[in-house]
C-alpha cells in the first residue's frame, strides 16, 4: 500500500519537475488537515 502511495508521489513530483531536488529533501507533499466541525479528515497539498 504504501509502495503505491510512493508511485504516486514519485509520478506527481516527476510531472512537476522537480523530483530530484524534493527527493533529497525529502519533504512531504501531502499532510492530513482534520476538519475540526465534521471530523473529516483529508489530504492536501502543502503550500
Amino acid at each position: 500500500m504504501s509502495d503505491r502511495i510512493e508511485e504516486e508521489n514519485r509520478k506527481r513530483t516527476r510531472r512537476r519537475g522537480l523530483g530530484e531536488e524534493s527527493k533529497r529533501k525529502g519533504t512531504r507533499k501531502k499532510q492530513v488537515k482534520e476538519n475540526k466541525e465534521t471530523g473529516e479528515r483529508r489530504l492536501e497539498e502543502k503550500s
